[in-house]
């Protein structure tokens, strides 16, 4: 309200309440209209020589554009902060890491794998040089990230050992601790090694719970629920998948219940359930960010498949598998691909399943891949 009684000319003189005003508008849930105000103060900060704040707007503008699924734009956004970053009057090394920090997270959900983790070693560079060990492990952590993602256990299993050293160096506090045992336990997944991951996952939940980390509780609990699931042991899965969704609504962390929703699809699926399986998948694909959505159509196909519907299977493979190829990801195109070749063989074209299939077991066999997670 003070903002919309602020004379016009004034508002268009300042960059700070035109941001002001975007960030208003975005929390309104008027993403457009954020978006312009947004640019605005983008532009004026510009005009006005300051650097810093003309570089946190175009930031918080990548990041809405990631939200309006307007990923072409959010990359836009992307590129101009590395630009800004990259001038050599803003010689500001602890803004750079934070700002490289930032956009390494996002990389992964806007396509821009390679460039996020380019992006991410910048930033463990200058934490390292300045001393700020704290900095260096939450790099430490996306670089794990990535590389665990993507099937590059050997190096992952590096970052975490550095991860490790760090905390215990610096002496961080229960929230790395917490963080190291939940990439330790994804370690172990991701490799098929179930039982010492759930039991990592099972100290990560306890860690949170006893420092009141509630984020942390709430991701744990779904990773247990997913390797107990993965164990086939579909009634402690359940319970997990329960404990997951009563914290997120307790917490209101509404945008955790699409992940919650399609894990529980998917234990369904594996139940034989396939009309709660659709119904929960569909839920999940309510969601408004585009990189769920690809995953989403991952899961749904196979209920698709399984469902005797694999030409509306390859139809949702097709672009997941592009948008992962685009986005650097080659384990879950792996994944998409074996899915994919099972689906063209159900629909009597052996040629494209073939080439499907011998591209996902190549990649393993060069990886040295034994199991998927996904």
């Amino acid at each position: 309200p003070v903002l919309q009684e602020l004379p016009a000319e004034r508002l268009a003189a300042s960059h700070r309440l035109l941001a002001l005003q975007g960030e208003v508008q975005q929390a309104a849930g008027d993403c457009d209209t954020a978006a312009h105000s947004l640019e605005q103060a983008r532009l004026r900060a510009a005009a006005d020589g300051d650097k810093v704040a003309a570089l946190h707007i175009t930031m918080k503008l990548a990041r809405l554009h990631h939200l309006r699924e307007d990923l072409g734009l959010a990359r836009l956004y992307t590129q101009r902060v590395t630009d800004l970053l990259d001038d050599p009057s803003l010689a500001d090394s602890e803004l750079e890491a934070a700002m490289l920090l930032r956009v390494a997270t996002l990389a992964p959900d806007i396509g821009l794998y390679t460039q996020g983790e380019e992006l991410a070693r910048r930033a463990l560079h200058i934490y390292e040089e300045r001393g700020d060990l704290a900095g260096a492990c939450d790099v430490v952590f996306i670089l794990f990230s990535f590389h665990n993602q993507t099937g590059r256990y050997q190096t992952s299993a590096s970052y975490l050992q550095q991860a490790r050293h760090l905390q215990w160096t610096a002496g961080l506090g229960p929230s790395y601790q917490v963080a190291i045992l939940n990439k330790d336990a994804h370690w172990h997944w991701y490799q098929g090694l179930l039982s010492p991951a759930f039991d990592l996952a099972r100290q990560a939940i306890e860690v949170a719970d006893r420092t009141d980390q509630p984020k942390q509780r709430v991701y744990n609990r779904l990773v247990a629920g997913n390797i107990a699931r993965a164990q086939g042991d579909f009634q402690t899965a359940h319970t997990w998948y329960n404990e997951t969704e009563q914290l997120v609504r307790q917490m209101d962390f509404t945008l955790f219940l699409p992940w919650v929703a399609v894990h529980r699809g998917w234990l369904a699926l594996l139940q034989g359930q396939y009309g709660e399986a659709r119904r929960l998948f569909q839920q999940a694909l309510r969601t408004q960010d585009h990189g769920q959505r690809m995953s989403f159509h991952g899961f749904l196909a196979v209920l698709y498949h399984l469902t005797g519907r694999s030409a509306d299977a390859v139809d949702l493979l097709l672009p997941s598998i592009a948008f992962y190829e685009q986005s650097n990801d080659p384990l879950s195109v792996c994944t998409l691909r074996l899915h994919l070749a099972a689906n063209l063989l159900d629909l009597q074209q052996p040629a494209p399943a073939e080439q499907a299939l011998a591209g996902a077991l190549a990649w393993m066999a060069e990886h040295h891949i034994h199991y998927l997670p996904h």
